[in-house]
């Protein structure tokens, strides 16, 4: 097989999901994009096994050419410490919502208004986010944005922190676990003598599926590692009293208990990071 530059493939091929996109007007797009370079950038990735990395790519310039064009943008040449690891990254995507999800980010890069800008980091959190981890996100920067909505604040102006278990839950909320619980539920219940009033138990379709449940929190958990190992999701800590005083037994404790609460919270990093992610809004042209 000869090989075959990303512009002579734009040129040929619309991409694999049928986009209909003027051809002419993708191979333009990826020249603006990628600068005075496009035409042997590429090359070899039309040989031998890299071939399914050339077929990926072309798919994923020809998604982002048809995002700029809905939004209106006339693309600008992407800074090269940010486009050659976001096309390396994105040619190693399969996935087709991954690959949707690169082509925003490539069109964002684009957006010479730079209304939600893409750094050099993004490209790298990217390529090691799975379907799953994306989809997570997007809930929950759809959440924080609309409890800041009800205050007039953007999710870069609104601070919101979640719990754990707030976090488990917009997990299953979401649609990515296989039980639909991932803590345990506590409920008051009659207090005879000194049991305690309230009581942890698993939701019966979590006690049902312990395979699934173990697995899904393994999930969870390995997420919410990625996630902040890549500051994307912060957390911050502080010291709590415990009150374990009782007006019989014990009305005075002399010693205090100090538990350490833990909550958790998108960061700048994360709410900037999802927003490349989206796909740009339409330009707004305003009469002057």
């Amino acid at each position: 097989m000869e090989p075959t530059s990303i512009l002579t493939s734009l040129s040929t091929r619309g991409g694999e999901a049928g986009i209909d996109t003027a051809k002419e007007g993708i191979r333009g797009f990826f020249q603006k994009v990628v600068g005075p370079y496009a035409e042997a950038w590429g090359e070899n990735l039309a040989l031998g096994p890299k071939e399914r990395m050339h077929r990926n790519l072309i798919e994923i310039v020809a998604r982002a050419s048809k995002k700029a064009r809905d939004a209106g943008i006339d693309p600008k040449q992407v800074p090269l410490k940010i486009i050659h690891p976001l096309l390396e990254a994105a040619s190693l995507e399969d996935t087709p919502d991954l690959q949707d999800i690169w082509a925003s980010m490539m069109a964002n890069a684009a957006d010479p208004r730079d209304s939600s800008p893409v750094t050099a980091s993004f490209p790298v959190i990217l390529k090691e986010l799975s379907s799953r981890h994306v989809k997570f996100l997007a809930a929950l920067f759809a959440d924080i944005a609309g409890k800041g909505a009800k205050y007039g604040k953007t999710p870069h102006e609104f601070h919101a922190n979640f719990k754990l278990s707030e976090l488990q839950d917009l997990y299953c909320r979401a649609g990515l676990s296989r039980v639909d619980c991932l803590h345990t539920v506590s409920f008051e219940r009659p207090s005879s003598g000194h049991a305690p009033l309230w009581e942890c138990r698993l939701t019966d379709d979590a006690k049902s599926k312990p395979d699934e449940l173990a697995a899904d929190l393994r999930n969870f958990d390995y997420m919410m590692a990625v996630l902040r190992r890549h500051n994307v999701i912060g957390e911050t800590a502080w010291p709590r009293v415990v009150d374990r005083s009782d007006a019989i037994k014990n009305p005075a404790p002399k010693l205090v208990e100090i538990e350490m609460e833990t909550e958790y919270f998108l960061s700048e990093i994360g709410v900037c990071f999802v927003a490349a992610c989206e796909t740009p809004k339409a330009v707004t042209n305003v009469a002057g």
